[in-house]
């Protein structure tokens, strides 16, 4: 009896193995991808009346994502399905497609092989419902502006210029995509004239998000009598929604303006002699935060102009009023940095940042200190302030004696100011109440407890940093010459994470002195307005984006890898 179990379980197994086949397994990896030998209809056919098209392949294919990766130009607003049948796909229609049209079928990686889902190369089909085949093309390549990196997946889309649509209201009758290089090309065109647009539609609506999505644009239009190649459309995200004040209330101890979209800048200004404190209360900068710095009984009137990216501007007013909370503060935050001592240079410079604005400074406790005979305080020269009194640049000359080699014996004691120079942030004290710190200390800079005192009262933290002194053989160099008509530009050092590490302006012949060892690159914008100033461009009013330039070797290279006591020789940008 236990046999025959045992050879029933055998059969039942050897019966579940025929009716679960699986790919073979070995051999050599299927690296040449499907190849089609024909179509229905076929490539260039004109007079088609058909509510399918069938394509035929050298190899069992498979289908993925195919109504993502299908575009078919121009856009169709007829339902269609795609399916596959050993080396065969069918695209079928619900109505035959329209008359007097050339369509460019363009699969991407629609089909793929069924082993190792290689696409077909370069896989597109064109025909015509018509007596005539279109022929037209348009290409070029669209890349990020900023950063020169290619827009991968981007949607490029035309619009006929009598179209009452646009990117942000409505899908375009020709799109297509770009590849990993930024490249992109529209085959059988007609001609006519067209408006041209590129946007990261992330969300596959085909219509451009500003609020979300970078986009872009060539102004004017393209009137196509002959194919055109070069189109080229830099990415910026603007938002183009108009500005909004949404809300204003208080919130807590503050009083908070929000609008729709980021801000450019502000002004508030109150219907009375009061002094208003506010700063942006975001990164985004859309909310405006108002301080109380001071008793209201009744609501004050407030005037609010505000201005975006695109120089929209509105003009609200608001009513402010604090009433009696519970609720404290919101505990302050402080940043602080402090570059490196370039011994050639002698500057101790650096930044603090707050997340609120500051209102009184008290400098008796603020100094550089190098040893027990030299201690120099800081004041108000010494510093930088942002426009809302959130953000300081310090800087601070070192005397020359102190990188001398020789003994510093002879040299005198600065003497400690017993004045100091007021601007509009208030001081408390002055440097007579400096207190010599203690004796064999390193070399550091010290902003001490409640130096810094903020709207809401808070007090600064305790700041002591040790200085590091770098020579010059320890950096780099970087020598550059530009040949432009352009009289006003602007040259900038980027790091491998495209921060703006120093920047040259109008100079023809500049340096980028004391390079810390690393890998950059050199972006190059262009004032071409000459404002004093580069513009992102508005769509609404068709203005390009003022030209930026990235610097390349003679390679094509844009990266500039820097070493240690290396310099890069005198090269030219032209432009």
């Amino acid at each position: 009896m236990q046999q025959y179990r045992f050879l029933f379980f055998l059969f039942t197994l050897a019966l579940w193995s025929c009716a679960n086949q699986t790919q073979p397994t070995g051999g050599p990896k299927d690296e040449d991808p499907p190849k089609l030998i024909a179509s229905d209809p076929v490539q260039g056919a004109i007079n088609v009346s058909a509510d399918e098209v069938e394509l035929t392949f050298n190899e069992f294919i498979k289908t993925e994502n195919p109504k993502e990766q299908l575009i078919i130009s121009p856009r169709v607003n007829i339902e269609f399905e795609i399916k596959y049948r050993k080396n065969k796909a069918f695209i079928s229609f619900e109505e035959d497609l329209p008359d007097s049209t050339t369509f460019t079928f363009n699969f991407r990686e629609a089909i793929v092989d069924i082993t190792e889902s290689n696409p077909p190369e370069n896989l597109k089909l064109a025909f015509s419902s018509g007596t005539y085949l279109d022929s037209l093309s348009i290409s070029g390549n669209v890349k990020f502006h900023l950063s020169d990196k290619a827009a991968e997946n981007a949607t490029v889309a035309l619009y006929q210029i009598d179209d009452t649509l646009d990117i942000f209201t409505g899908p375009p009758l020709y799109f297509t995509k770009t590849d990993e290089k930024g490249d992109y090309t529209f085959d059988n065109l007609k001609s006519t004239t067209y408006k041209i647009y590129a946007f990261q539609d992330d969300n596959k609506n085909l219509i451009a998000e500003s609020k979300s999505e970078s986009y872009g644009f060539r102004s004017g239009t393209i009137q196509l009598d002959s194919s055109i190649r070069n189109i080229d459309i830099p990415l910026l995200h603007l938002d183009v929604r108009p500005l909004e004040l949404q809300s204003y209330r208080q919130s807590g101890t503050t009083f908070n303006i929000k609008f729709n979209k980021p801000l450019l800048n502000y002004q508030v200004l109150p219907n009375s002699d009061d002094q208003i404190v506010s700063s942006f209360s975001d990164e985004e900068q859309s909310n405006i935060r108002i301080y109380n710095t001071f008793p209201i009984k009744d609501s004050l009137q407030l005037f609010i102009t505000a201005q975006d990216s695109l120089n929209q501007l509105t003009k609200d007013t608001v009513y402010l009023k604090f009433e009696p909370t519970q609720r404290k503060p919101v505990e302050l935050d402080q940043g602080f940095t402090l570059e490196k001592v370039i011994t050639e240079e002698r500057l101790v410079k650096g930044s603090l940042n707050f997340s609120k604005p500051i209102i009184d400074v008290s400098f008796d406790s603020i100094y550089v200190y190098i040893d027990s005979t030299h201690v120099y305080p800081l004041d108000s020269t010494n510093f930088l302030w942002s426009r809302d009194n959130m953000s300081i640049q310090y800087s601070y000359l070192l005397d020359k004696e102190l990188f001398n080699k020789k003994e510093d014996e002879e040299s005198e004691q600065r003497p400690i100011p017993t004045t100091i120079a007021r601007d509009s942030i208030s001081t408390k004290n002055d440097s007579t109440n400096l207190t010599p710190p203690k004796p064999d200390l390193k070399p550091h800079i010290r902003f001490a407890f409640a130096s810094f005192i903020t709207a809401e009262q808070d007090s600064s933290s305790n700041i002591k940093t040790d200085l590091a002194f770098t020579a010059s053989d320890q950096l780099g160099l970087i020598a550059l010459q530009i040949e432009t008509d352009n009289p006003s530009f602007i040259a900038q050092l980027l790091d491998n994470q495209d921060n703006i590490i120093d920047e040259q302006i109008n100079e023809t012949q500049f340096y980028f002195k004391y390079v810390t060892p690393g890998t950059y690159r050199i972006r190059i914008l262009v004032d071409k307005d000459q404002n004093g100033a580069w513009d992102s461009g508005n769509i609404l009013s068709d203005i390009e984006p003022e030209p930026v330039i990235f610097y390349a070797q003679s390679t094509g290279e844009q990266t500039i890898t820097i070493r240690a006591n290396f310099e890069i020789a005198p090269d030219t940008i032209k432009f």
